[in-house]
């Protein structure tokens, strides 16, 4: 999500305020704002996700719906930076649409 949202080369308030949202549900509240400055201050590359991946499909599908839901839909860079992600990540075309419409559908709730 950090790295998606760092790919123009700035998070603006919104991005951090959803990426926070994200983290919040996933139980980080307290750490959340030092997690979120030291991983802005250095965005992984899609290169360094994958490694970290591996080869589990599931959880590299999670990892792109994560990072999909920061992306803003007009937002060149960012949706660059996902293309890269699905490609490191090995994931298929038709899987990157599937979770695209799914944290589309997400971010219109």
């Amino acid at each position: 999500m950090i790295a998606t949202a760092a790919a123009d080369g700035a998070v603006d308030p919104a991005e951090r305020a959803r990426i926070t949202d994200e983290l919040r549900k996933s139980g980080m509240e307290a750490e959340s704002a030092g997690f979120l400055d030291a991983a802005l201050a250095n965005p992984a590359t899609p290169d360094q996700i994958a490694t970290r991946v591996g080869s589990e499909q599931k959880l590299a599908a999670q990892v792109y719906a994560a990072a999909s839901l920061v992306a803003e839909p007009g937002n060149a860079p960012a949706r660059a930076y996902l293309g890269r992600l699905a490609t490191a990540l090995g994931l298929s075309a038709d899987l990157v649409a599937h979770l695209e419409a799914t944290t589309t559908a997400a971010r219109a709730t």
